[in-house]
């Protein structure tokens, strides 16, 4: 067998091994990435968020909610410890960014991760929609609800890019209304 044959035969080799290691894989591509760890309790409503009292991105999420909203039942730690479980139940590698809010409803896990500085926040989205749209794109992300009617990006692995939107979506399944 020649060498370009060898090579062929190599590169065809790697693209089987990943495309049955796609195909295997679970499909990220979802808006409920987990069932609850917590099981189906009634109105479960948990909101724990994760930050640092140094982190300019966790200080603008924590502005916005006590903005819009203030009754909200929300956990605030600064100990990861508090979302490992939710984080292994969805199968979610975390670095330890903040801010990470994890919500849980009756049936499912949403797992928020990041949020705009008051200095990236363009009309609720990292740098504006379109360079949000562009990242997520980038990342091979799902745009939700769609291109056209973009709100937030879900990475790959089903977490969602923490903006404006995303946070009021994430609410509105709590059942939760936002104050303007």
């Amino acid at each position: 067998m020649g060498t370009e044959n060898m090579r062929a035969a190599v590169i065809i080799l790697l693209l089987l091994i990943l495309s049955v290691s796609w195909l295997a894989a679970p499909n990220p591509m979802t808006v409920y990435p987990a069932k609850s760890p917590v099981g189906n309790e009634k109105g479960a409503g948990k909101i724990i968020i994760v930050y640092s009292p140094t982190c300019p991105h966790c200080e603008n999420l924590l502005a916005y909610l006590e903005k819009h909203y203030p009754d909200a039942p929300i956990t605030k730690s600064t100990d990861p410890q508090i979302v490992r479980p939710y984080l292994e139940e969805a199968n979610v590698v975390w670095q330890g960014g903040v801010p990470i809010m994890v919500v849980v409803t009756d049936n499912n896990v949403y797992i928020i991760s990041g949020f705009p500085s008051k200095y990236q926040d363009k009309n609720g989205y990292i740098n504006g929609r379109a360079w949000e749209m562009s990242w997520c794109r980038g990342i091979h992300g799902k745009m939700y609800p769609s291109e056209r009617n973009y709100f937030f990006c879900i990475r790959p692995d089903g977490t969602i890019i923490g903006n404006e939107h995303a946070v009021d979506w994430v609410m509105e399944q709590l059942g939760i209304k936002r104050v303007q």
